[in-house]
Formats: structure tokens, sequence, C-alpha cells
């Protein structure tokens, strides 16, 4: 019973979507993790005035050049902050990459994660758009 409820979350759903069984906005399960990572990766370190601490420090990385040292600081940004914010899963030193789209000025970040209460691995990817 205890394992049950361990497994059991819900987060608001990004989209705003109301209605369901369970309730307004909510999402559970691995559409609960999907939805708390990209929230991460699109939110700003310190823009949220009661949780200072939430988001990743990806934002000023957007206005560097696109190249190699850029990528990696990517990288490292997101095997720090993730881990940290979403204790619901777990990543390895190679379960991150980004790609530099050149053409498009953004990067391809994939993530590939292990939830840890079922062991499933997931996949997500998200584009990040270069500022300029």
């Amino acid at each position: 019973m205890a394992g049950e409820v361990q497994n059991q979350y819900r987060d608001f759903n990004l989209n705003y979507v109301t209605g369901g069984e369970q309730g307004p906005a909510c999402v559970s399960g691995y559409a609960a993790i999907r939805e708390s990572l990209l929230n991460l990766l699109y939110t700003d370190m310190g823009s949220r005035f009661f949780n200072r601490g939430f988001g990743s420090l990806l934002q000023p990385l957007l206005f560097e050049p696109m190249n190699e040292t850029t990528v990696s600081s990517i990288k490292t940004v997101l095997y720090t902050n993730i881990p940290e914010l979403e204790p619901r899963i777990e990543m390895g030193p190679y379960d991150v990459d980004v790609e530099a789209d050149y053409a498009n000025h953004c990067y391809i970040v994939t993530l590939h994660v292990i939830e840890k209460s079922t062991n499933q691995a997931l996949k997500l990817s998200a584009v990040l758009e270069q500022v300029s």
C-alpha cells in the first residue's frame, strides 16, 4: 500500500486544460514529469517571486554565440539543475544530448531519464531558441 501512494503524484497541466477525473488542470505519471521538466527548462532561475530557487540558468546562455562551449555550458546547467529540482527522476552522466541547430538558431535538448518509482525510462525533447 505504501508503494501505491509513492507512485501516485499529480501536477498542474501547463496547457491549463480543465476537467477530467483527477480534477481541473491536473496531469499524472509520465505527463506530470514531462510538464515538470519543461517547466524547469523554460523558467529562468529567480523569476518566481516566492520560489527564487526554481528554474534553470539556461536563459543567459541563449544570448551566447552558438558554439561547442555554449553547448557544453547548457549540458552542465542541465546536469546540475534538473536532479536538484526534480526528485522523481534519475539522470546518468550521458543522459543529456544538446544539439546546436545553426540554421534555425536554436538548441535541441534531449533528456533520457529514469522515473525512480517505476524504473521506467523516459525521453523528453525540447527546443531552446537562441535570443539575438
